[in-house]
């Protein structure tokens, strides 16, 4: 009985799997079309400025961790800021060097060179934002997918250090704009950190106080 009800939940769990990688399309066997079009819209991004909703899973708790906020980014300095509306008062501040990360009027500084799965998701992010996603194809098993909605990657790292923070990385990039619309970042336990953006604005005035 015990045996019959493994095989079952091990059967829907694969079904389950199977759905979920189908709902990325078709995979791409040639691709440098897709990795061109966004390095292209890359170039032309000087500024973005728009909403985010995070949801975060943790095995241990029922129900998912909602936040969301405003994300900027520029491209003078690749600077980079999530300012929390929901915890208010969080805000995450990405620089080439590190995290700045503030909590409830705290802040504490996170340098790159200590941390390499937050140097592998600032990489991630800076990429979204470029489209040059050369450096992160260099450790990493990528595949690339397409559906009538939207581009999806799929990242894989190879490297042993980033894998013991994270497993995978998905990338989806709307069809109309070529921007990021979700991204996801797996951890080495099952847990995940999802990111929607929406309302974007993009090369319009975003002011430097965003990123002090």
């Amino acid at each position: 009985m015990i045996k019959s009800i493994a095989i079952l939940t091990l059967a829907a769990s694969l079904t389950i799997v199977a759905a979920k990688a189908q709902d990325y399309g078709t995979e791409l066997t040639n691709f440098n079309e897709l990795t061109e079009t966004l390095e292209l819209a890359g170039k032309s991004t000087e500024t973005i400025n728009c909403r985010f909703e995070l949801e975060k899973r943790v095995a241990l708790m029922n129900d998912a961790q909602l936040c969301n906020g405003n994300f900027y980014y520029k491209r003078d300095g690749a600077r980079i800021c999530l300012d929390y509306t929901e915890p208010k008062g969080n805000k995450i501040i990405m620089t080439q060097v590190g995290f700045i990360v503030e909590t409830a009027g705290k802040r504490a500084t996170l340098e790159l060179s200590q941390n390499p799965g937050l140097s592998q998701i600032r990489n991630v992010v800076i990429a979204c934002t470029t489209g040059d996603f050369s450096g992160i194809a260099e450790r990493s098993q990528t595949k690339y997918f397409e559906n009538d909605e939207f581009y999806t990657i799929v990242i894989e790292p190879t490297n042993k250090r980033i894998r013991r923070y994270m497993t995978e990385i998905v990338l989806r990039f709307n069809k109309n704009n070529k921007s990021l619309s979700i991204m996801r970042f797996t951890e080495s336990n099952g847990d995940y950190s999802q990111y929607k953006f929406s309302d974007k604005k993009f090369n319009t005035a975003v002011d430097d106080s965003h990123f002090q």
